[in-house]
């Protein structure tokens, strides 16, 4: 892994970012990355806001993104997303990155996986995760599509997906 860490951009929390993510950006880096790994044709895993780029995947590369697999997204905000988004993009405004890292571990983390760590090791998590929290994250977190947009608009040709 330390040789495929070193050629290839890597997507996650560990990502150096010195700007907001841009959807396409992300798409054609997720491309490249597979050209450099070897693979013309591949298939790719979108878990929550990864959905987006998933799709942004097949949709700028149809010929080579051979399968989908779609989980956590959502192709509009419901309430509780909307609520969760604008707490998002208020902690990472106000640049509350330890309150920001603590909802990360909330939405992402299995309660269950929670309780399994003592309160040093959580208090490691959130460190860990604040620090790597993107300066753009303010203007990242928004729902593909507005809640207002069409059902149509929610395909492929949507600009905003």
């Amino acid at each position: 892994m330390d040789r495929a860490d070193a050629r290839l951009s890597r997507i996650g929390h560990d990502a150096p970012r010195r700007r907001p993510l841009e959807l396409d950006a992300l798409a054609d880096r997720l491309a490249a990355a597979a050209t450099t790994a070897g693979h013309h044709r591949f298939s790719v895993v979108g878990y929550s806001l990864g959905v987006p780029v998933a799709v942004r995947t097949a949709i700028r590369h149809p010929g080579r993104v051979r399968s989908l697999v779609l989980t956590a997204g959502f192709a509009a905000p419901d309430p509780h997303l909307r609520l969760t988004l604008a707490l998002w993009r208020h902690l990472a405004a106000q640049r509350e990155h330890a309150a920001l890292a603590r909802l990360f571990l909330l939405l992402g983390t299995d309660p269950a996986d929670l309780a399994r760590h003592t309160p040093a090791q959580l208090d490691e998590e959130i460190a860990r995760t604040a620090a790597a929290v993107n300066p753009g994250s303010s203007r990242r977190p928004s729902s593909p599509c507005a809640p207002t947009c069409p059902a149509t608009c929610r395909t492929s040709t949507c600009p905003r997906w």
